[in-house]
Order: structure tokens, then sequence, then C-alpha cells
């Protein structure tokens, strides 16, 4: 689960810093992977007993699914740097 999750938080750090120069479709698949380990690190976590890291690692996940969501929308808005 931690592996997930650390591999979650990079990638998210890499988007942050080099998002602009990316094409929609780049976004989009980093977007999912970033959705999939934070959906993963949850239910390992869950599974581990571990309530409270599972609850951040999902709501982690609900955030890139919402930024997932606005990227259909034009202009692109980027909401993960808040």
């Amino acid at each position: 689960a931690m592996m997930h999750r650390d591999a979650g938080e990079k990638l998210l750090k890499t988007f942050q810093e080099q998002h602009a120069s990316s094409t929609p479709s780049e976004i989009s698949v980093t977007l999912q992977s970033l959705c999939q380990y934070f959906s993963d690190a949850a239910d390992y976590f869950f599974l581990a007993d571990c309530y409270r890291q599972s609850e951040q690692c999902l709501k982690q996940a609900r955030l890139v699914s919402l930024q997932l969501e606005f990227l259909r929308k034009q202009p692109i808005e980027i909401i993960l740097n808040l």
C-alpha cells in the first residue's frame, strides 16, 4: 500500500511541475495512472485495517478523478495544485 501511495505522490509531484508542457492526452494518461495508484493504495490500506490512510488515499483518488472530469472541458483547468 505504501509503495502505491509513494509512487502516486511522486507522479503527482512530477505532474504538477510539468503539466503546462503536456498535451491533453498525456495529461489524461497521467491522471488515470494517479487514480489507479491511489485507489490501489486505498484498497491495500483498507485490507490492512489502516482506515485513516485508506481514507486519505481515497480522497486523493477522488480529487484526481474530479480533475479528469475537468479535463474534458475547454479550456483545461488544473485544480490539483490547490
